[in-house]
């Protein structure tokens, strides 16, 4: 996909010889990687026997960036398989995307995660919550409540897929943490599924919206409610709002 297509990139930029292991043979990103002078394997990441033919006893890190949370850590499971069987005198560097946070903290307690004897170093990562770090922190989202004794902060998430969901999640947290006295912080998210979302979220984190006034929208952006500014502007005796967030997945 296009994470791994601009790991390919880089990799190939710093001089590394790279292996690109995808299953589906018409993926756009495969001529522009044999081009980059990538040798590709067609198959299945998940798979052993596409791992051997990729040459992974040999390598120096596997970077699994599968859309699948499932794939990429079976990916995982199977390379350290594979090297803890073998003969490496340095470990397998093994950088793994997992987009759910709670499966994150499942893998987290593996023996493949957790063993330090063997000849494997696993690391995680999930994209969508770096991004929500970066997205709040380039917004200055908490300076202005660091800055008055008494204020009003109002977010608005537009979209509630994974990367607004991971904004969501950030914010609460952050503020749940940090907030000050006499502090208040309103988030109204606008998405088309906004009530399944919520339910799905609520559930998922029980008791963290109560941290602040989280308020959902089931709309559309189209819809003239959006689309007349009303909800970008001071209503109802609440403050503009200070940080809008669009993280629409198109």
């Amino acid at each position: 996909g296009r994470k791994g297509g601009r790991i390919v990139e880089h990799l190939r930029r710093s001089g590394e010889r790279v292996v690109v292991v995808e299953p589906d043979e018409a993926n756009p990103q495969l001529p522009h990687c044999r081009e980059l002078g990538c040798y590709v394997v067609n198959g299945r990441s998940n798979d052993p026997w596409n791992l051997l033919e990729s040459h992974i006893r040999g390598a120096k890190a596997v970077v699994a960036v599968a859309g699948d949370d499932g794939v990429n850590i079976e990916t995982a499971v199977r390379a350290h398989d594979l090297v803890e069987s073998s003969l490496r005198r340095t470990p397998l560097r093994c950088i793994t995307h997992i987009a759910d946070p709670n499966l994150q903290n499942v893998f987290r307690r593996h023996e493949v995660y957790t063993d330090e004897s063997d000849p494997f170093e696993l690391e995680l990562f999930n994209t969508y919550e770096t991004a929500a770090r970066v997205m709040l922190r380039e917004a200055k989202t908490f300076d202005v409540a660091a800055n008055c004794d008494s204020c009003e902060q109002h977010l608005i998430i537009i979209g509630l897929g994974r990367l607004g969901q991971s904004i969501l999640l950030r914010a609460l947290k952050d503020w749940k943490i940090d907030r000050l006295p006499n502090h208040a912080l309103h988030i109204t998210v606008i998405d088309t599924a906004a009530d399944e979302r919520q339910v799905v979220f609520a559930q998922r984190y029980p008791g963290l919206l109560d941290a602040a006034e989280v308020e959902f929208l089931q709309l559309d952006i189209h819809d003239p409610v959006i689309t007349r500014g009303r909800y970008f502007y001071a209503r109802n005796g609440s403050v503009a709002p200070t940080a809008v967030f669009v993280c629409l997945d198109d």
